[in-house]
């Protein structure tokens, strides 16, 4: 284990052997923490849990052949655990996987423990090990006697060669004599040394050159399953070793290929004397594009993992990459194991999952059955010790901007310079056109140039059967490039920069073009097959302003065009219409001298100001669908005129004016608070969207006379989130059975089959979706890069398409997919007439713990469950993250061992960490009263404060329709008790107290992307919250890293948002909040809703940097909070006033020497407050606070300290984590390691923390603790 939660799959072994399945199930050991976990490889099933090293995480872990024991039938294979500088032996029943412990024994060295190697061959009756050889940090080897109850050292040989090492690895993990043991150790200086551990000191055989960083793991090459494959002796050149082929990985993002026959050449290697040879690599492995952790050979193939979170196939002989498999989040895959025998690999990432990949379905039986020396010693592949990229003095991987993309099976990749391309005349846009045959590039001088894409190379047999170079040398022309258009000011003839440029298709081959340039100004012109140019007609669509993007709605033919400009308002356009005249088009009309302009049907215009990205107009013209890049969804009803036998009938159904039209129906946060990418409008007033978050939400009608506010919406029904991909750009049916006789879709959101188009990092993906098969993957740097792709499927012979058939789809789906990268045009399509190949998804076989965390997690809160719902449930964890997400985790120690339980709440989306997580109340909804509601609020940094709201379900009950992340089942088939909801995200200007912006440049000025929220806590309001009344409306309080403390209010029914006030005395950054009690009802500790409120209701306590405690009365503004939404949704950047300023009601200097890291409060009198700190000083504070006046009034906005105490040295590092236990009680943690529980005991004489119960925990680098009931 590298790194908590991550779990490191190291080792596996059956009944049959290593792997094997022959006598039953295989096992894979994973080491998470200080555990091991033991799963079946086939199964999944969770055969055993052993608590191994305390406080210690597991490095490494070794196994042994399976062998029979005294007295049972069952194999058992002798383990070796390290981690540290401790190592533990166990043996591990294979039949049963039950993994058993040496009792009372561990070895402790005194360096690191590298490696591990069990030595004399046979292991104790009992099955454990009798002998180990370990390798250490300081570059030596020790053989430890483990027969005894108390190991012995026997021998120790250190290498000449005394560096500190970053890893090593022995060649066997099993050995007969410690003579046989060849060792290669990666050291600090970026090279591996070769040497043997015999009597004495050893110099190194070899020196390993050629990585260019820190190398991170190496492995050997298993001779004995190559030489059973190859049905002949070991690889020669070994000098009795039986291995010869050597693997390092390092952080210079290369893997690389070492052939070790220098144990040959060079003499003395039983003295230890003799020449050191330096040594290159055989094979250099570039496409990783982070770190590399880990590599295991299997047959003729490498495996390796890295930081950018996948798991790549290498044909080694090849020297090229065969597979890709990703599934992993958060900061890479750690660890590999592979098994031939079962044609698998399980990797371990830092999301704490351990994923098991069907290796078959990714790469040829020939390569794992391979080997690289065949059964006469011979090499199976040609040395090319150095890459032709080494030569240039760069690594590969940094040129990766000029190197040509890999086309997948059955496409062809190309790139085009386009002429004229200068620093000045760069290309701004592309748009495919003619069914992907030509591409339309548009660039900053103005220039329009169309590109005709070369005949698509014919995929022979032989063309299939011939190399590399010969099927590049058997492609067509290079394309051909014709100017069409250049757009210029009319008075100066300067060139205007073209910002985006669309095409719509006809049938005859042709194609209509429209170009939107800086100035505001619009042109359309016809294409025809030849490339030649007619019909040029130019106007002014928006003055003065960016025409961001043009769409061509596919219900009106062509004959329509809409713009949109950067502050979310859109035009659309008549093309067609005969009554075209200036005066129709008023302002917005400019002839050209064609006498050819457009007219103007209607504007539209979104009330959020913000750039639209996605629109759809419905088949009949009635209805306009779009999407913005806040996650918003917006439906206008464009309005109705007089009609016309015209060909574009349902254009001239919507009346021509200069009205502004508003939309009829408003989605706020569909997608929280990222991009819909896709919209589509369905029949029956159904629709359907899909945003960078990755959901894809469906929605049904709700018409006005049956919502309960009379207003017309839409209303989720179902959501999907592929694996696959993170923001969909395209869904289309790949057969025509989803559509009935009257020619519409059959049922709403249904379709057999669909080819799913979009990103997922940096790379463009086409998918089947229900097939679960992978098309294509296309490395273009993501979505912020120009891109346009074309997309076509049908039928032919009347045949349904079976992407799930072995022959792939059919050539009746075409694909192409353009993008601009180091100005080039990149293109990538269909390769006819062969069908194209579906490969499989990046999807494992089997995961075998619930995906978690990728990155640290920060924060941590028990959700309330419903009395209910706690015996059968469990408790429910909530985690906020570095890497941006929030969870919820089952927590129920009082079971036996089973698969966690864990699902994805939201995810940020856009990289910003999330710090902190606070809860509100539990209580029924005014408005779902059938329900327990609880609201749940993230911040972060980028100003990111969002807002979930958790509904508990009654048992039986199904997940609610509203419900978009509505949370799915786990590994074993369990649900969450609960329905999640994603309320959004609080804009900017809120979140740091500025006025409303003004159109959307002034918006992404007003983003400050370096401040950080910090803390955050729930003072009351809500459902069932003690702030008064039955107003849903909750008040927030958040920290920030520039010293300032805000109130904000939210309505979780509208979803919108309010600065309260500002509180202000901090000079620092403020770290930790806390709602006292009354505000923040903890139910699960003694508070309920139904109770008196205390009179700190409404206040609330804070802490900064500088270890001052400060006390806030917060009542008025909790007690406003309603007026204050309401007034914030009609004020308009010229009335904005800025809010009100608060002061401290309290004061406590010194409560700490320096940061305040955590806080938490709670009840200890009628009228008194315990508030509990801990900080970086390693101390504990206690501030004993009282409110109201000596009468027993609560009007007086009263709060005296009437003690304080403090404890020092509480913890033996920074205290990170205090939370209420039991009644009088906290419980702390902090880096050392250790929970503490303290209880509180308040008297005449002051107040005084008594320590109670210490407790070691395993977790490492704790920041955060919670306590739920049992």
């Amino acid at each position: 284990v590298v790194d908590a939660p991550a779990a490191a799959a190291a080792a596996a072994c059956s009944g049959g052997g290593s792997w094997g399945a022959a006598r039953g199930e295989a096992w894979v050991l994973a080491g998470v923490g200080g555990e091991v976990r033991v799963h079946g490889a086939v199964s999944g099933a969770l055969a055993s849990i052993a608590q191994v090293l305390r406080g210690v995480r597991i490095y490494g872990i070794r196994a042994g052949r399976p062998h029979s024991v005294a007295g049972e039938d069952a194999l058992h294979a002798p383990i070796a655990l390290h981690g540290g500088r401790l190592v533990r032996t166990g043996a591990l029943d294979c039949s049963s996987g039950v993994l058993a412990l040496r009792p009372g024994l561990c070895l402790r060295s005194s360096e690191w423990v590298m490696d591990v190697a069990l030595v004399s061959g046979a292991p104790r009756a009992d099955g454990y090990p009798a002998e180990l050889a370990v390798g250490l940090s300081d570059n030596s080897v020790e053989l430890w006697d483990v027969t005894a109850r108390e190991p012995v050292l026997k021998r120790r040989i250190e290498c000449t060669e005394r560096r500190l090492l970053y890893c090593m690895a022995f060649h066997r993990p099993v050995v007969s004599a410690l003579e046989e043991l060849r060792v290669a150790s990666g050291t600090v200086w970026d090279e591996i040394v070769l040497w043997a551990p015999h009597i004495g000191a050893q110099a190194p055989r070899a020196r390993l050159k050629g990585h260019g960083g820190s190398i991170m793991r190496v492995a050997w090459e298993d001779a004995r399953e190559s030489a059973a494959v190859g049905g002949g002796a070991a690889s020669r050149g070994d000098v009795g070793s039986g291995t010869r082929w050597l693997a390092s990985v390092s952080d210079d993002r290369t893997a690389r290929v070492w052939d070790t026959r220098c144990w040959n050449d060079a003499e003395g290697v039983e003295t230890g004397e003799g020449s050191c040879a330096d040594v290159r690599a055989t094979r250099v492995l570039h496409g990783h594009k982070g770190r590399v952790w880990d590599c295991v050979f299997i047959g003729g193939a490498l495996l390796t993992a890295a930081e950018d979170r996948t798991v790549r196939v290498w044909n080694i002989a090849a020297g090229a990459q065969a597979a890709e498999m990703r599934g992993h989040v958060g900061r890479g895959v750690w660890r590999l194991a592979g098994s031939r025998a079962l044609g698998t690999v399980a990797s371990g990432g830092a999301d704490g999952t351990v994923k098991l990949w069907p290796l078959e379905e990714h790469v040829t039986s020939d390569l794992l059955s391979s080997s690289l020396t065949d059964s006469a010693g011979n090499d199976a592949m040609d040395i090319d010790p150095e890459p032709r990229t080494a030569r240039s003095g760069k690594r590969k991987h940094d040129q990766a901007e000029s190197e040509p993309a890999v086309a997948s099976e059955g496409f062809d990749a190309s790139e085009f310079d386009m002429p004229g391309a200068t620093k000045q005349n760069w290309m701004r846009d592309l748009v495919l056109a003619q069914g992907g045959r030509l591409v339309l590039v548009a660039s900053n001088e103005g220039y329009v140039h169309a590109l005709e894409l070369p005949t698509a190379r014919v995929q022979s047999q032989s063309a299939e059967l011939a190399g590399a170079d010969e099927q590049a040398e058997a492609g067509v022309s290079k394309g051909r490039w014709v100017q069409v258009h250049r757009v210029v000011e009319a008075q100066t003839g300067a060139p205007v920069p073209v910002i985006s440029i669309s095409a719509h298709d006809r049938t005859d081959g042709s194609a209509r073009v429209a170009i939107g340039d800086m100035r505001g100004g619009a042109t359309v012109l016809d294409l025809s097959p030849a490339l030649e140019v007619s019909g040029v007609r130019s106007w002014v669509a928006h003055a003065q302003k960016l025409v961001v993007s043009m769409v061509w709605p596919a219900s009106f033919g062509g004959q329509a065009l809409l713009t949109a400009e950067g502050v979310g308002v859109m035009k659309l356009w008549d093309l067609h219409s005969s009554s075209i005249s200036d005066a129709r088009a008023g302002a917005d009309v400019s002839s050209t001298a064609d006498s050819t302009v457009a007219a103007l049907r209607c504007t539209m215009a979104v009330p959020s100001t913000i750039r639209t990205h996605c629109c759809e107009v419905s088949k009949d013209g009635s209805e306009l669908i779009c999407g913005d890049q806040r996650g918003n969804v917006f439906i206008f009803r464009l309005p109705a005129g007089p009609t016309s036998a015209t060909a574009s009938a349902s254009l001239d159904k919507i009346s021509s004016g200069a009205t502004t039209l508003s939309p009829s129906i408003i989605l706020s946060h569909a997608h929280a608070k990222e991009s819909v990418s896709f919209v589509r409008l369905l029949p029956g007033g159904a629709a359907m969207s899909a945003g960078r978050d990755g959901l894809t939400v469906w929605y049904e009608r709700i018409a006005a006379e049956a919502a309960s506010d009379g207003i017309e919406t839409l209303r989720p029904v179902r959501s999907r989130r592929l694996q696959t991909m993170t923001s969909l750009q395209a869904l289309v049916p790949l057969h025509a059975n989803e559509v009935d006789a009257s020619g519409e879709r059959s049922s709403v959101g249904h379709v057999d089959e669909e080819l799913a188009c979009g990103f997922l990092g940096d790379e463009w993906i086409a998918v089947c979706v229900e097939g679960s098969r992978e098309i294509t993957r296309v490395t273009c740097g993501g979505w912020k890069r120009p891109y346009d792709m074309h997309v076509s499927a049908g039928r032919r012979g009347g045949r349904k398409l079976d992407p799930r058939s072995a022959g792939g789809l059919e050539p009746a789906v075409r694909l192409a997919f353009a993008f601009l990268r180091g100005g080039k045009v990149h293109v990538h399509r269909t390769r006819p007439p062969r069908a194209l190949a579906c490969g499989p998804l990046s999807i494992p076989r089997r995961t075998l713990f619930p995906e978690g965390h990728g990155l640290e997690a920060h924060s941590c809160e028990m959700l309330d469950a419903p009395h209910a719902s706690r015996s059968t449930s469990g408790a429910w964890l909530v985690t906020a993250s570095e890497d941006g997400s929030v969870r919820a985790s089952l927590v129920d120690v009082r079971a036996q061992p089973t698969m966690p339980c864990s699902f994805l709440l939201g995810d940020r989306g856009n990289g910003a960490t999330l710090r902190c997580v606070a809860k509100g109340a539990l209580a029924p909804s005014p408005s779902d009263t059938m329900r327990h509601h609880q609201l749940v609020f993230g911040v972060g940094s980028r100003y990111s404060l969002m807002a979930w709201d958790i509904a508990w379900r009654h048992e039986g009950e199904r997940p609610a329709p509203w419900a978009h992340l509505a949370a799915s089942a786990a590994g074993d088939g369990r649900v969450a008790p609960f329905d999640v909801r994603s309320l959004g995200s609080c804009p900017n200007h809120v979140a740091a107290c500025i006025a409303p912006p003004r159109s959307s440049k002034e918006a992404k000025r007003g983003a400050i992307d370096d401040h950080r929220f910090k803390s955050v806590a729930v003072l009351g309001g809500g459902a069932g919250g003690s702030g008064g009344g039955k107003s849903e409306v909750v008040t927030v309080a958040v920290g920030a890293a520039d010293a300032t403390l805000t109130l904000i209010a939210f309505d979780p029914i509208s979803r919108r948002w309010a600065t309260g006030a500002r509180l202000c005395h901090h000079h620092c950054p403020v770290l930790s909040v806390v709602a006292l009690p009354g505000g923040y009802a903890r139910s699960s500790h003694g508070g309920g809703a139904g109770e008196s409120r205390h009179p700190a209701s409404g206040w609330l306590a804070s802490a900064a940097t500088d270890g001052v405690l400060a006390v806030w009365d917060c009542r008025g503004v909790v007690h406003g909070a309603e007026g204050m939404v309401r007034v914030s949704a009609e004020q308009t950047a010229a009335d904005w006033q800025p809010p009100a300023e608060l002061g401290p009601a309290l004061l406590v200097p010194g409560a700490h020497q320096s940061g305040v890291n955590c806080m938490t409060a709670l009840p200890v009198g009628p009228r008194e407050v315990a508030i509990v700190s801990g900080g970086d000083d390693q101390a504990l504070h206690v501030a004993l606070v009282r409110f109201g006046d000596a009468t027993g009034g609560e009007s007086e906005a009263r709060a005296v300290l009437v003690a304080e105490c403090r404890v020092e040295s509480a913890h033996t590092s920074q205290v990170l984590g205090v939370c209420p236990f039991g009644e009088r009680g906290v419980l702390t943690t902090g880096l050392d390691q250790r929970f503490v529980a303290w209880e509180i005991v308040a008297s005449a004489e002051g107040v005084e923390l008594r320590r109670t119960q210490t407790l070691l925990t395993e977790v490492v680098d704790v920041d955060d603790v919670a306590v739920a009931p049992l």
